[in-house]
């Protein structure tokens, strides 16, 4: 099966380059493993997984030893690394080593499907040594090979008047999934994932959509949500946050975006076809609120028209996620 390159992908790189150890965080099958394999710096590879019984006990029994046998001129990448906890002291020893000889960067990379600050101790060993990184499943513009990140557009380009084509908001979700399920649209997804909540999703959606729009509108939501933080792992120092300036007063907006020069877009997230005033009226709020910092605002929605409604506010189709 062809590599499909990840949003990620260069920040990695470049954070590889700069840094002794890369700690790649991700859920098991969201292709941490893929990735790793196919970073491109200059050193040479040397990949090994914990995932085999013989590498384990080694590195579990003799930890020391295990990282002395790791070769000194290449790139090597550990996988599941979570599995032999036993390693990182010995990580922190060998990067200070290094520091000493003047090679302070592109020594391991390290994958784990367990969130490394929920193991302080792990984690606490390497402070100042080790960037932490965080791969998600596949987003609409990976699954369609477009190499677009949404939320950089965004922020970068001219906004465009524009007909985008029809989606259909039930595909693009089911598509922004896991590699496996993704790229073989033979396999299974009720037995894939073998759970009821989504059993329910996969089987009901269409049933959902047209029954009960409150629950499709969360799934939207939910859906935009994971496609901005997908987007936004892969960019670097960007924050995303609420806006709710008075609890309970319904001037919240959904997602709030800020790079690192200061410049916040905000995003609605709205499941219907049109947009009138009160679909901007809480972003104008975050406008006038920020006032200077504020430097775009965007309205999702189901229809086709990516237009403007305000002064820099602007609604826009999901079709932009997969055009």
């Amino acid at each position: 099966m062809a590599f499909v390159h990840r949003l990620l992908e260069g920040f990695m790189e470049e954070t590889v380059k700069t840094r002794p150890i890369v700690y790649l965080n991700g859920m098991r099958q969201c292709g941490k493993s893929t990735l790793v394999q196919n970073i491109s710096i200059e050193k040479e590879p040397h990949y090994i997984t914990l995932d085999d019984p013989a590498v384990l006990s080694f590195a579990k029994n003799d930890p020391a030893g295990f990282i002395d046998h790791l070769p000194a001129d290449k790139l090597n990448i550990i996988d599941e690394v979570q599995l032999a906890s036993e390693l990182f002291r010995y990580f922190k020893i060998a990067v200070d080593e290094m520091r000493f000889s003047g090679k302070n960067s592109s020594l391991y990379v390290l994958t784990g499907s367990a969130n490394i600050f929920a193991l302080p101790t792990l984690a606490d060993a390497l402070v100042g040594r080790m960037s932490i990184l965080t791969l998600y499943p596949f987003s609409v513009s990976e699954v369609n090979k477009s190499g677009m990140n949404f939320v950089k557009k965004l922020f970068s380009d001219e906004i465009t008047l524009q007909k985008y084509p029809a989606v259909n908001i039930v595909d693009i979700i089911a598509c922004a999934t896991f590699p496996e399920i993704a790229l073989d649209k033979t396999k299974n997804r009720f037995l894939w994932f073998n759970d009821y909540i989504t059993t329910i999703i996969q089987r009901d959606l269409e049933e959902i959509n047209k029954n009960d729009k409150t629950t499709m509108g969360h799934l939207f939501e939910n859906f935009i949500a994971c496609e901005i933080m997908k987007a936004v792992k892969s960019l670097g120092a960007f924050s995303v946050s609420h806006f709710n300036p008075v609890q309970n007063q319904g001037k919240e907006v959904d997602f709030v975006i800020e790079s690192p020069d200061g410049k916040t877009i905000g995003i609605e997230v709205k499941l219907d076809g049109t947009v009138n005033e009160k679909d901007w009226k809480n972003m104008a709020v975050l406008q006038e609120t920020i006032d200077s910092r504020f430097f775009r605002g965007f309205i999702f929605y189901t229809g086709t028209d990516l237009i403007q409604v305000s002064k820099n506010i602007w609604a826009v189709p999901v079709g932009y996620l997969v055009n």
